[in-house]
């Protein structure tokens, strides 16, 4: 999904235009409910955190501790900007309480076709579940 460096243990996975990929193992069954519902995705990290801690991120080393501390235990996905708000609004069921937050992606190729969601890691499962009932 993205050229960054790997962190976490990950699975690889065919997308649905046919590329390799590898996803980290934690955020594979949601992905799957994402593109089964037809979301275009380009990164999904189960921490972003640790991922960023860890310099697999285009964080510059100088930022790394400050970013890491405030995206520890969160997830992130990048999904297609025009889908963003379609995503947010089909997970409104979840108990969110502000911890849901999405912005513009600023570091990349073509920044406004996409836009970044972060999220508790411990509502992995949870968003999983009720994209299923979808």
């Amino acid at each position: 999904m993205t050229d960054w460096t790997q962190f976490h243990p990950t699975q690889p996975m065919t997308t649905p235009d046919g590329d390799t990929v590898n996803i980290d193992v934690e955020m594979v069954p949601l992905v799957v409910e994402l593109w089964r519902l037809g979301y275009v995705t380009k990164v999904a990290c189960q921490d972003a955190g640790e991922a960023v801690r860890e310099g697999g991120t285009r964080v510059a080393k100088a930022d790394r501790t400050r970013v890491a501390a405030r995206t520890m235990a969160r997830a992130w996905l990048i999904v297609q900007a025009d889908q963003g708000p379609q995503l947010l609004d089909s997970l409104e069921e979840l108990d969110r309480e502000g911890d849901w937050r999405h912005f513009p992606v600023v570091k990349d190729e073509h920044p406004e076709s996409w836009i970044s969601i972060t999220f508790p890691r411990r509502q992995i499962a949870e968003a999983t579940a009720l994209l299923r009932t979808k």
